[in-house]
């Protein structure tokens, strides 16, 4: 009867009988993009994308829809903002909502501090209240929907 001989040592395996798939190189030229790689391993590549998609959209109301509502949304209230030009050059009928926005008063303060015009104090003490309201309204907003919020590190 023969024994069984012992298993190799993990410290000192036996290299010559094992294979190996993956071989990792250095970066050899600029666009050694490995795509065949990347088609490999597409179903990975896909569950990271979907996963990042996820973790942006899922803290909106809208989801996705809110990255075109965005951009356009701050580019209303930006020209509605009387930077370049002045309060007075908007008509009487349309002032008001120019005026609805909080910062045409700081903005109008600080032009009239700047060229010695009056100072539009009843603006100022509006543009304060809304900033306040809604300042409020986002705190409501953020304690009801903090449970739901995902943690990204």
């Amino acid at each position: 009867m023969t024994s069984p001989s012992p298993d190799p040592s993990p410290l000192s395996p036996d290299l010559s009988s094992d294979h190996w798939d993956l071989y990792i190189k250095p970066h050899t030229r600029l666009f050694d993009l490995h795509l065949a790689d990347v088609w490999r391993y597409r179903d990975l590549l896909w569950l990271f994308v979907r996963r990042d998609f996820v973790a942006v959209y899922k803290q909106t109301i809208l989801g996705p829809l809110w990255f075109f509502i965005q951009p356009l949304f701050t580019t209303i209230v930006f020209t509605l903002t009387p930077i370049i030009y002045p309060l007075s050059a908007i008509p009487e009928k349309w002032r008001w909502l120019v005026e609805l926005n909080p910062m045409t008063a700081p903005i109008e303060a600080f032009r009239a501090l700047f060229l010695g015009g009056p100072i539009p104090w009843s603006a100022l003490a509006t543009s304060t209240a809304i900033t306040a309201a809604l300042l409020a309204i986002g705190v409501v907003i953020f304690n009801r929907v903090e449970k739901t919020f995902m943690d990204t590190v």
